[in-house]
This record gives C-alpha cells, sequence and structure tokens, in this order.
C-alpha cells in the first residue's frame, strides 16, 4: 500500500482521520511488562504502581495537557550488586592470604607480617564487605523506592529519558506541569537530569491492552510482533514497544510513531512492514494517519470539511 507525506489531510482515505485530540508531552513509564497479560483495565487507577501514582500526583498538579502511558520497555540497571562486593571482598582476603605466606619466609618479624597483610588485601576487603552489607541493608527500601525510567516526548521532535524513583514522584509531575510545551527546545525538568542512556531515534508504540479492550488484545500483539520483525530487517534505529491504552481501540490496531507524534488506526498485522517503512523513512501512512498527537491536526481539518459540508 503506497504511502503519502501530505500536509492536506483533508483528503486521506483513513476513516479515523481526525480522532485524536491534542496534547503538550507525552510520559511512556518503562514497565518492563507484557502489557497485553496486564488484568488491570486502567493502569493509572493502581495507586500502588509508579504509573498509578504518578496519574494522581499529575491530576494534583492541573497536568491536563500530560498524556501518560505504560510501556513493555525494560528499566536499566539501577546499583551495584551485593554479590560483586562480597566477592571482591573475598578476592581481596585471598590476595591477603597469599600475601602473606609468601612474605613470611622473607620477614621474620610478625607484626611486619601482619602489616603486609593488611596493606594487601584484608583492610580493602573489610571495607568492600562492609559496603556489601549497608547495601543489602537498605535492599527493603530500594524495592519500596525502586527507580523506573520515564521515555518524555514533546513537540518539535524533542525527546528525553529520566529516571524517577517512587519518592520523587510529587516533584516530577510538579515538573511535568511546570513544563512550556509550545517552546523548541531540549526537555528540561528541573531538578530532575536526562539520562545520557540511548533514546532510539524512532519509536513506535503499540496498544495491546487486552484487560482494556479486547480488540486491541487481538490486534496488538500480533502487529507489535510484525513491527519488530520488519524493523530488525531494515536495520534501523526504531524501538517497538507493547503499551496501556492509548485511546481509540474501536481502531485496532492502533499506533503512535515518534518523534513525529502520528497516530494511526486498524493498522493490521499485514500492515506491520509498511508503518516500520513509513516510520524510518519519515512519511506519513496516509490511509492510517488518525491524527497528530501534538498539533492536533486531523481534528481541525475534520471540522473544516463538515462545515463545508453543511
Amino acid at each position: 500500500m503506497a504511502a503519502a507525506d501530505s500536509s492536506d489531510c483533508s483528503s486521506c482515505a483513513s476513516p479515523c482521520f481526525g480522532t485524536v485530540k491534542a496534547h503538550g508531552t507525552h510520559v511512556v513509564v518503562c514497565g518492563g511488562v507484557d502489557v497485553a497479560l496486564l488484568s488491570d483495565s486502567h493502569v493509572e487507577k493502581n495507586d500502588t504502581s509508579f504509573v498509578g501514582l504518578l496519574s494522581s500526583a499529575l491530576k494534583t498538579c492541573g497536568a491536563k495537557d500530560v498524556k501518560l502511558t505504560l510501556c513493555d520497555r525494560e528499566t536499566g540497571p539501577l546499583k551495584p550488586s551485593v554479590v560483586s562486593l562480597r566477592t571482591m571482598a573475598a578476592l581481596c582476603t585471598l590476595l591477603a592470604g597469599m600475601a602473606f605466606v609468601f612474605a613470611a619466609d622473607l620477614i621474620p618479624n610478625v607484626y611486619a607480617r601482619l602489616a603486609v597483610a593488611l596493606a594487601t588485601g584484608v583492610g580493602p576487603a573489610l571495607q568492600l564487605t562492609r559496603q556489601a552489607e549497608q547495601v543489602a541493608a537498605t535492599e527493603n527500601y530500594e524495592k519500596t523506592d525502586e527507580a523506573t525510567e520515564c521515555l518524555v516526548f514533546g513537540r518539535h521532535g524533542r525527546r528525553a529519558t529520566f529516571r524517577v524513583r517512587r519518592s520523587q514522584v510529587n516533584d516530577f509531575a510538579r515538573a511535568l506541569s511546570e513544563r512550556d510545551a509550545s517552546v523548541d527546545v531540549p526537555i528540561a525538568l528541573p531538578p530532575f537530569k536526562p539520562l545520557d542512556s540511548h533514546v532510539p531515534s524512532k519509536v513506535i508504540l503499540i496498544c495491546t491492552h487486552k484487560a482494556r479492550d479486547a480488540r486491541c488484545g487481538r490486534a496488538g500483539p500480533s502487529l507489535v510482533a510484525a513491527c519488530r520483525d520488519a524493523a530488525k530487517e531494515v536495520k534501523a534505529d526504531v524501538a517497538v514497544y507493547g503499551s496501556s491504552h492509548i485511546g481509540g481501540h474501536k481502531f485496532a490496531g492502533v499506533a503512535i510513531a515518534y518523534p513525529a507524534g502520528d497516530w494511526y488506526g486498524l493498522v493490521t498485522q499485514r500492515n506491520g512492514e509498511e508503518l516500520v517503512r513509513c516510520v524510518v523513512s519519515g512519511e506519513r501512512y496516509s490511509s492510517k494517519f488518525r491524527g497528530n498527537g501534538f498539533t492536533g491536526e486531523g481534528i481541525e481539518e475534520k471540522k473544516k470539511v463538515a462545515a463545508d459540508d453543511f
């Protein structure tokens, strides 16, 4: 099916054209879960989850211009391993013992031998062991205050990744609510600093939220698989994530392409390759185009067409 990069979308053939409301910022929480298997129909209402806490905080801040979604991307490693620290401690102790044995014949004084052993490893070993115990002692706190990565997409192709702890959710929501989404500048949410970790140049979100609507549960997973296969074939810097409800499940499969912010509907498994090709090349898949989530493009054109027809 041919794609078209057209600015006059009032003539698009897509039956779901003009069905996207504009927003200024889209926060995609990296939950590392298969959304298709979630039992929650409204993930934002689960007040024990990071998404639920952030959703509640955004409402408190009055951040109506922020869209929130959960995706199956993993959050990266957060802290040093207790096991690795203990292993290093054991290695230091072993090296100290070896030094002690080899130094025994050369150093007749027992106190001098002890000094050599301490200098070569026992001291660092004890320090590392203490560090390991401190990490272990705070392990329960880390579990309750774990950090989560959030992909933040904005207008003008802007995007960034932030790592937020549960204890920082209110501050993060406040920073999002105070952000001026209309300005074409890098996304800044002080005091949070963007991660240096790589953000794919192209991202495709596909709703797989079966608990919210069975249609997305049927169409979404197969479309995700098709798009991931297509992305491997083209070997481009594009990531495909299954997501929670993004709106318009009657148009399943539904997808959003970033950084453009274009929304698509009625995309089937057979359309996966074409969708990826269009996203990678920067074209618009016109026959599946619903509108643009940042500009509201589609809604206004549809109103204009309706007015002209009237």
